[in-house]
């Protein structure tokens, strides 16, 4: 076990002795920026053990947001979540000791629910169920009031640099420090993308329907696949927004695999037995879909870790490419392969 595990790790013992629990074992299960642990519990039970990274831009009302929707799809709705469990204190949120996980800042204890993450193996079958999964959550948020906590507006290209939060990132896809990078024609993809994407956006906080809570991270590798069921993992990104964006962030891990257009069909067939297709012109989603690739691509570049921001010569061109592709730029003649800006 290194030094940085063996911290964490006594971090997690710390913070599961604020809760009424004899533990028999905590197992770290994944650092890859939250801290997922494990716990055994002497009576048998499985809980998951969330210590929260502070480059994930949460703030602890948002987690109580969180904590309020998780809650309230678990007594009103038959949708498999992880139930969050509360401290002795009636708290569901905890505060870590900065010398053991100085980056972490807050933990949340969960059920364990079974199951296996299809990732990049997910096919129509899981596409279908996640797409019924995605409608039933926003037929829920139509209704629901939020009542404790307080979740970002996903009302810009970039909702994570919101100002007002203390927890935020910094916009730097576009600073002149890492234009060499990028060809000239990917950076004007990544353009071509804000600027469509942000158009979008404003178009649909400018409408008459009000936003409602989306998940804002429902992909692949935030469910579980458990007896023909789906678990989702992971609300902490969720914002006010619209059911398109949702969707759209899902769309992003779809279109990238090479039978993409299977999996979309898949997800909005499942999608439409619960709820009408948010997708009135489907450039409008295309648009929303490479706005996932600009978040991804300026994360890359505000990771604190120097050996994540390194990955950015490869990681830059390869989500430019895919906005590229998706958006592309209109010939001289005026035509274009698919959507044109």
């Amino acid at each position: 076990m290194n030094r940085r595990t063996a911290r964490l790790r006594e971090a997690a013992r710390r913070a599961l002795t604020q809760y009424d629990l004899a533990v028999r074992q905590v197992r770290l299960r994944l650092d890859v920026w939250n801290c997922l642990f494990r716990v055994d519990a002497a009576d048998g039970a499985r809980y998951v053990l969330r210590l929260t990274a502070r480059r994930g831009c949460h703030g602890v009302d948002e987690t109580w947001a969180e904590i309020a929707w998780v809650d309230a799809l678990q007594r009103e709705t038959t949708l498999a979540v992880r139930r969050p469990v509360a401290m002795r204190d009636g708290s569901f949120v905890g505060v870590l000791d900065d010398d053991l996980a100085p980056d972490h800042h807050q933990h949340v204890l969960f059920e364990w629910r079974p199951g296996r993450t299809p990732g990049a193996r997910l096919g129509v079958r899981t596409a279908f169920r996640l797409g019924r999964f995605a409608a039933s959550l926003h037929e829920h948020a139509r209704t629901f009031t939020l009542a404790s906590g307080r979740a970002r507006r996903f009302d810009h290209v970039f909702p994570y640099a919101d100002t007002t939060f203390a927890d935020r990132e910094p916009i730097l896809l576009f600073d002149e420090r890492f234009a060499h990078l990028l060809t000239r024609e990917l950076r004007a993809a990544y353009e071509r993308g804000r600027h469509a994407a942000q158009a979008v956006i404003d178009e649909l906080f400018a409408g008459t329907q009000p936003p409602r809570l989306i998940h804002n991270d429902l992909h692949p590798w935030n469910i579980l696949l458990h007896d023909g069921g789906l678990v989702a993992l992971d609300f902490e990104d969720l914002m006010w927004g619209y059911p398109i964006q949702d969707i759209a962030t899902t769309f992003y891990y779809l279109r990238i695999r090479d039978n993409g257009e299977s999996l979309e069909t898949a997800y909005r067939r499942g999608y439409e037995t619960i709820a009408p297709w948010p997708v009135a012109q489907p450039e409008t989603l295309t648009s929303l879909v490479a706005g996932r690739g600009l978040i991804l691509a300026n994360g890359v570049l505000a990771a604190p870790d120097a050996a994540e921001r390194d990955t950015a010569s490869h990681y830059l061109p390869l989500i430019g490419a895919r906005i590229a592709r998706w958006l592309p730029r209109r010939t001289p003649d005026g035509s274009c392969r698919s959507y044109c800006l």
